[in-house]
């Protein structure tokens, strides 16, 4: 009966253990994105964020619930930054003037300073 129980609660542990290693490489991946999104590596962000966001889905949900949702709440933060961000390019690239019906396509990068994301 003692062994059952122990080998139990080492499995427990065990478990514990993985999750909380898988979090915390989570959490060092989060703060890249918000460091890919400062630096105006938006491709890499998306990149790094679908797979933070695919791991997150993996974590099973009666584990660590609470913190795995502030994650996940952290993850759609930082995908809402980064279609602003990326809207603001396409912003920058595009202007639209609806009295002439004319858009206007612009591959000058000159103002990139703004973008980063647009330096080549």
């Amino acid at each position: 009966m003692q062994a059952q129980l122990l080998a139990s609660e080492i499995k427990f542990n065990e478990v514990l253990t993985d999750i909380l290693s898988k979090l915390q490489l989570i959490d060092l991946t989060l703060s890249q994105v918000e460091h890919l999104l400062d630096t105006g590596e938006l491709c890499q962000a998306i990149e790094t964020l679908d797979g933070v966001e695919a791991a997150l889905e993996k974590l099973p949900e009666s584990e660590g619930t609470i913190v795995i949702s502030l994650m996940k709440e952290k993850a759609k933060g930082l995908r809402s930054m980064l279609a602003n961000k990326v809207e603001d390019c396409w912003k920058y690239l595009f202007k639209v003037n609806p009295q002439r019906g004319e858009i206007s396509v612009y591959r000058d990068t000159a103002g990139k300073k703004n973008y980063p994301a647009l330096e080549s």
